[in-house]
């Protein structure tokens, strides 16, 4: 029976956009149902001004830093804090309003988490009254329109807020800006101060893909896909011993769906030396490790759209059936 992975919820969205408020509408929904809610919170500052809303919750403080950044280690021991207590049903993690959701993503993703926590939503949270602004190259910076960016393509789900704040023009504009930008299929909800539906704010909108490669066999032993969801994160077990190059030759053919990768794999004679492995921007980097303590070796990839069963055969193909010596 496999383990029960904790469901992880990511708001994330630019400074006052409205996330603590669409948080607190989550938690009083998660508490009608009876379920343990734990949370981490992440503020720039030294003090959180707003942690007397969740004075009754289970609640881990990640203060003076960003989460995608300089506190990054803070946020895996947060989570490995949660992972060994084992007391929440499920987790929201709310990021600074410059905090960058792939970083996050990275974090929960990474394989000494993925097989405790599973994400479900990537929340993305826009203030209306500002977004026209923050996206001119006239009225904001570079960095300020790539986060914003990064926060919207991201996001499963997309919050349009304080939509009572701006006329029909404007949000005409917002709308056309956000479709020009988004081309994958994510739902979209306008609203005005946070009031959304929890139902809608709880629904699982990522997919999460387990795959075996064992005996000449691929087993997928969970898979939960919907083509509607826009992020996908599979992960391959059991791996025997593989050829690197042969490794790096198939992640550049599934490239154009897989936009993150990661992992440990064995190589070498008779599969003796253990690799861990980045993949990013069509980039994959290979460093030996000395201490392989107990790490399993698996494969971690995220993507848009990604078909589980085209990942498994060619996967098979290309790189376990190569019959080429490692």
């Amino acid at each position: 029976m496999n383990k029960r992975k904790i469901p992880v919820y990511i708001l994330t969205g630019f400074l006052g956009s409205g996330k603590t408020t669409i948080l607190l509408n989550m938690l009083e929904k998660v508490k009608q149902q009876g379920l343990e809610a734990g949370i981490i919170l992440n503020e720039i500052g030294s003090m959180n001004v707003e942690g007397h809303f969740f004075q009754k919750n289970r609640v881990i403080e990640l203060l003076d830093g960003c989460i995608c950044c300089s506190i990054k280690e803070d946020l895996k021991g947060g989570l490995n804090k949660i992972k060994e207590e084992a007391k929440v049903d499920l987790l929201f993690i709310e990021g600074t309003g410059i905090a960058n959701p792939k970083e996050i993503i990275d974090v929960i993703t990474d394989i000494h988490f993925i097989d405790s926590f599973e994400i479900y939503s990537i929340i993305s949270v826009i203030d209306s009254s500002c977004f026209l602004e923050y996206k001119s190259i006239f009225s904001s910076s570079k960095e300020i329109r790539s986060l914003l960016d990064e926060q919207l393509e991201n996001g499963t789900l997309i919050i349009v807020n304080k939509m009572d704040l701006v006329d029909e023009k404007i949000r005409a504009k917002i709308r056309k800006k956000i479709d020009e930008q988004i081309k994958h299929k994510v739902v979209k909800v306008q609203t005005s101060m946070g009031k959304v539906d929890p139902e809608i704010l709880l629904k699982k909108r990522v997919d999460s893909i387990t795959i075996s490669a064992r005996k000449g066999e691929l087993e997928t032993l969970t898979k939960h896909q919907h083509r509607n969801h826009s992020i996908q994160v599979i992960k391959i077990n059991n791996i025997p011993a593989i050829h690197l190059k042969l490794f790096e030759k198939w992640l550049q053919t599934v490239s154009a769906q897989i936009v993150r990768g990661k992992g440990v794999l064995y190589a070498g004679n008779k599969g003796r030396r253990m690799f861990h492995f980045q993949f990013s921007s069509k980039q994959v980097l290979f460093s030996e490790l000395e201490n392989k303590s107990d790490i399993e070796p698996c494969i971690i990839l995220i993507g848009y759209a990604v078909s589980g069963e085209n990942i498994e055969s060619s996967f098979w193909k290309e790189v376990v059936h190569s019959n080429i010596p490692v």
